[in-house]
């Protein structure tokens, strides 16, 4: 234990040590979260219930400026100039000290020393404890290592973990990166890229999903101004001797009755007002005031997250959430069965909704035997999930607090394509200019139209298939016809032209409905 080492090497039993390594996540000090680690302050404000924020404060101002503190005998005068000081009277502690530890000049944390015995707490005592602050130091630094590490191990474990089918490539460069001694060298690892993959590309969108969410901010908003008004009035007919610049003026407060006009950056600015500008103004006039207290403290009592001034957006966010809960457990389940056909890289993302990228071939898997029939198979099944989902979000609709639809889009690119992992954003991405047109055209058909029409190629209830050339119609048509006879989608196939995008031109689509009556078990 080293607060028994330090301890001995003091040669008192009658004075304590904090240990506090400076071990930061997202750039904020953690405190405590190492077991055998604390600070006594620390501890004695969270056990009185003090304020978590005051106390951070004083923490970052102090590391902003560190420097030792030496309190022999605290007097009534440095309770004073630190009040942190008084926690220390609850446990009868007379002399503190607060030393700042560096590691090849780099602040790794603190060493707290304190004592109930004045006596104890002398020039030799803190001439021994300064033998200890190089391995103290050196401590430190190890115990930050080691939690950076952890992190970074549970996060690669946990959220970036490389595919199963893609592991043994990022070994082998691995391997390679060692064995050349480029990283003894500090140089760049190779790239990794698999060359000739056969993309799919799905999506499945919330229909008008920017418009529900606005329509639902606008209504709790207006619920919001309704109780902010009743609570100036009840301010005003408390305190009518206030002056009139101490209150909100009513013709500051947009108006409320015309939300619906206000444009997506306007709900912003109301949002900010409401949120920072309109606390300010009422705890500023409390302070005043002390008897609108009850009125202000009503004000954010009926404001708070899970009241009456968020319900609309609560009714959003569920219904969006189970939406997106069933269609990743669709999509999980599909992933798991394409592997066992044979391995691919399969990648999720979460928008409104969710899109996947798939990508299908020999050099992901070169030990295995690859044929056009698993391309068949990938497409056909791609083509049922995205027609089970569809029956899926369907018949959730009765579940919604709002109703919401989904879409469904599949994008079809014939031609292999090659694709390298982006270390700096963890990903694959295509390789090559003329590859990169399929990525274009993945970011723009999603809003598209018809051609001389303003209907948009997708449409709830519907699977749109967007393709560029006649043989790769001809091959889902035959697709569509399995699953009509199955009775997953409807005898509505239509054959589209789509707009002509940015960039883009010569689109066409299938498009077909899905049978919604069949019921699917999504629990």
């Amino acid at each position: 234990d080293i607060s028994i080492a330090l301890k001995t090497l003091v040669g008192t039993d009658q004075i304590d040590f904090g240990l506090v390594p400076y071990l930061k996540l997202n750039n904020k000090l953690q405190i405590n979260e190492l077991s055998g680690f604390t600070s006594i302050l620390i501890q004695l404000a969270k056990d009185q219930g003090n304020d978590e924020e005051q106390y951070e404060d004083l923490i970052e101002q102090y590391l902003l400026n560190p420097r030792t503190l030496i309190f022999p005998e605290i007097t009534t005068e440095e309770y004073a100039n630190y009040p942190m000081l008084k926690l220390l009277g609850s446990l009868e502690i007379t002399s503190y000290a607060l030393f700042p530890l560096y590691y090849n000049g780099k602040l790794v944390g603190c060493l707290e020393l304190y004592t109930k015995k004045a006596e104890e707490f002398n020039g030799s005592t803190l001439t021994k404890i300064e033998a200890a602050f190089p391995l103290l130091a050196q401590l430190f630094q190890n115990i930050i290592i080691d939690f950076n590490n952890d992190i970074q191990d549970v996060v690669t474990d946990k959220f970036t973990a490389l595919q199963p089918s893609v592991q043994w490539r990022f070994h082998e460069a691995a391997y390679n990166y060692m064995q050349s001694g480029a990283r003894e060298r500090n140089l760049p690892i190779e790239p990794v890229f698999f060359k000739n993959v056969y993309p799919f590309y799905g999506a499945v969108d919330i229909r008008n999903s920017s418009i529900q969410r606005n329509e639902a901010i606008r209504k709790d908003l207006y619920n919001h101004f309704e109780i902010l008004e009743q609570t100036i009035t009840a301010i005003k007919q408390t305190i009518t001797l206030c002056k009139e610049n101490e209150i909100p003026h009513e013709e500051s407060i947009w108006n409320y009755k015309h939300l619906q006009e206000l444009s997506d950056r306007e709900i912003l600015k109301t949002e900010d007002y409401l949120q920072r500008q309109i606390p300010t103004s009422l705890n500023n006039l409390k302070s005043i005031h002390p008897e609108i207290s009850s009125i202000v403290d009503r004000y954010y009592q009926l404001t708070r997250s899970e009241g009456k001034t968020y319900e609309h957006r609560e009714r959003y966010e569920k219904s969006l959430q189970m939406i997106n809960v069933a269609v990743t457990r669709h999509l999980d389940d599909f992933n798991a069965e394409l592997q066992n056909i044979f391995p691919c890289y399969f990648e999720k993302f979460r928008t409104d909704g969710v899109e996947f990228d798939i990508y299908l071939g020999q050099s992901i898997a070169p030990k295995i035997p690859f044929n056009d029939q698993l391309l068949s198979n990938f497409r056909l099944k791609q083509l049922s999930v995205l027609a089970e989902i569809a029956q899926t979000t369907n018949n959730l609709g009765p579940y919604f607090s709002l109703p919401l639809e989904t879409t469904q889009l599949i994008f079809v690119y014939e031609k292999p394509i090659d694709v390298s992992f982006r270390i700096d954003e963890q990903r694959f991405d295509v390789e090559g200019s003329y590859n990169i047109r399929y990525q274009m055209v993945k970011k723009r058909i999603d809003k598209a139209h018809i051609r001389n029409t303003d209907e948009r190629l997708t449409q709830p209830g519907k699977i749109a298939i967007v393709y560029f050339n006649s043989a790769e119609a001809k091959e889902y048509a035959g697709y569509i016809k399995k699953l009509q006879k199955q009775g997953l989608l409807n005898g509505d196939l239509e054959y589209l032209d789509i707009e002509e995008l940015q960039g883009v031109e010569g689109l066409k689509a299938l498009r077909v409905g899905v049978s919604l009556k069949r019921a699917i078990n999504f629990s």
